[in-house]
């Protein structure tokens, strides 16, 4: 169980080791989980040439692959640089004092289009994610068996959120239609360097607290990183000297508000104890 006072500075942290990934010679403020920066104050690792040759039976690189999806406005009047979020509280519970659950949920990227370009995303804003969080989360539950045992869903509990994909991209990442090539290539070339590393990190700080761990985007690559992660990282999840295994749940993507849950699935937890 944990106040928002707490979340906050565990999350001011490890934002702040998130983008000194990203960028070189950033100054932020703590109270934001979004940073962005001029291409001529900062050297931005998305920048880097990593690879080339043909994407679409046409001559590319991975340069020229960020360019197109990686939102980058320049202009008279207007804001310039790339943007990158790291984790954010729903604001649901940002004035909560009393000690709750935490539920945390991964997705491929946090948003698109300019208006993350200003204002900033503070720490703590509405995602919208509940009602499809909610659904997900019971759907889970009543699946319960004696063979494949669930944690029960918490009726109130934090929300952190995060992704795979620190950046902002111009439209929604199924409106860009990747295919596996550039959907690879955009998370070796532009993410970040190990992309388990700030959800391992999150986790090792929160231990317990967190009851449910979900990975929704049903059509992106997070279901393969959310099943890696847990082969990698499951000593994380479930531990003997724990209370409670930390449930893992896969989903539809979560922030499509008024749209019904047509996949939501739960990993036993005979299973997750597998990994640990």
């Amino acid at each position: 169980m944990m106040t928002t006072t707490e979340l906050h500075r565990v999350l001011a942290g490890l934002n702040g080791d998130l983008f000194n990934e990203l960028f070189d010679g950033l100054v932020r403020d703590p109270n934001y989980a979004h940073a962005s920066m001029s291409s001529n104050e900062a050297a931005l690792k998305s920048r880097r040439a990593c690879g080339s040759g043909r994407l679409r039976g046409q001559p590319a690189s991975c340069r020229d692959l960020s360019r197109h999806i990686m939102l980058t406005q320049t202009g008279r009047n207007l804001p310039s640089g790339q943007v990158a979020v790291g984790w954010v509280l729903d604001h649901d519970t940002e004035t909560e004092k009393q000690e709750l659950p935490v539920v945390v949920a991964v997705g491929i990227n946090y948003g698109q289009g300019a208006t993350y370009l200003n204002p900033p995303v503070p720490w703590a804003e509405p995602t919208q994610m509940r009602p499809r969080l909610n659904e997900a989360g019971l759907v889970v539950q009543s699946a319960n068996t004696d063979e494949c045992s669930h944690a029960g869903w918490p009726s109130a509990f934090h929300l952190v959120v995060g992704n795979f994909f620190p950046w902002i991209t111009v439209y929604a990442w199924a409106t860009h239609q990747f295919n596996g090539s550039e959907e690879a290539l955009l998370l070796h070339c532009h993410g970040f360097d190990d992309p388990y590393i700030h959800l391992a990190a999150l986790l090792g700080r929160l231990g317990a607290e967190v009851t449910h761990l979900v990975f929704h985007g049903t059509n992106t690559p997070v279901p393969l990183l959310g099943t890696e992660f847990v082969r990698r990282y499951g000593d994380l999840l479930a531990s003997q000297d724990r209370p409670v295994d930390t449930q893992v749940i896969f989903s539809d993507n979560l922030a499509r508000p008024g749209l019904p849950v047509a996949n939501s699935v739960g990993l036993c937890s005979e299973h997750i104890s597998q990994h640990r």
